[in-house]
């Protein structure tokens, strides 16, 4: 167990799973997507439209490694 300080000044006792699983969910992102992301950017540099990306859909493999990644940190 490890004593955490959390917002607002109070502290909590986390375990070792509660440590650890998180920190591998990360360390796998190299191998699931090839490379760690690019840092962002913020806010967006002059010129740059998200709105206006075409890259393709992704398809259902795809989109379930994306899912996972984007659930990860929640």
């Amino acid at each position: 167990m490890k004593q955490v300080r959390l917002p607002g000044g109070s502290s909590r006792s986390l375990s070792n799973w509660e440590i650890r699983y998180p920190l591998g969910r990360l360390l796998r992102i190299p191998t699931i997507c090839g490379a760690w992301p690019k840092p962002a950017t913020l806010p967006l540099t002059a010129g740059d439209h998200p709105e206006l990306e075409t890259s393709e859909l992704l398809n259902e493999d795809n989109q379930t490694t994306h899912q996972s990644l984007i659930g990860a940190p929640q």
